[in-house]
This record gives C-alpha cells, structure tokens and sequence, in this order.
C-alpha cells in the first residue's frame, strides 16, 4: 500500500513478494530491451527500418523503466542511501575488478 507517498507493508512477505515481482519484471525487460542489439548491420531495406522501429520502441521503454528502478532502488535502500565504489571495496570486501574485461573474456 502507499500512503503518503511511502510504502506501507503488512508483513515482511508482502515486502519480498513485491520485491520479488518488480525484480522478476525489470529483469525481463531488459531482455526485451537487449532484442537486436547484435544487428549492427542490415543489408535489406526491410530489415533496416525494422530494426529501427524496434530500436525506437525500446528507447521509449528506457525512459519509462526508469519509474521501476526508482521504485527498486527505494526497496533496497529506503533511506537512499549510496556508497561509492571504493567504500565498497575499503568497507565491505566489494571485489575490485574490471568488469567489462570479465565480460569479454566471457563472449
């Protein structure tokens, strides 16, 4: 429930269940919003501007997620608290590597 312009739950489990499902529904638009991306270069007509009317769709969605990972964000830290990345290594034995070299290394 929101009162306020605060979320109100009954019971941890409302709390993990709403989690759970925002979670669930964010992470499955990303996979929608990651359609195509390997479509670099189209040789058809056809295929170009399908691609681009795709690509056009899924910028509109960016904009409008954004709600959802407010509403995400505020579920992880109510207070809004944020940490910068080296607070997180020095603090809390956040690991200090390269991700984008671990993700090519993985493709």
């Amino acid at each position: 429930m929101i009162s306020n312009n605060k979320l109100i739950f009954d019971s941890e489990f409302d709390l993990k269940f709403c989690f759970d499902q925002l979670l669930s529904y964010r992470e499955q638009i990303e996979q929608i919003l990651c359609f195509g991306s390997g479509a670099y270069h189209i040789g058809f007509l056809l295929g170009q501007g399908t691609y681009q009317k795709i690509w056009q769709f899924s910028g509109m969605i960016k904009e409008r997620i954004v709600d959802i990972d407010k509403l995400l964000v505020a579920f992880i830290s109510p207070g809004g608290k944020s940490f910068s990345v080296e607070d997180l290594i020095r603090d809390y034995d956040f690991p200090d590597v390269d991700i984008h070299e671990i993700d090519m290394e993985h493709l």
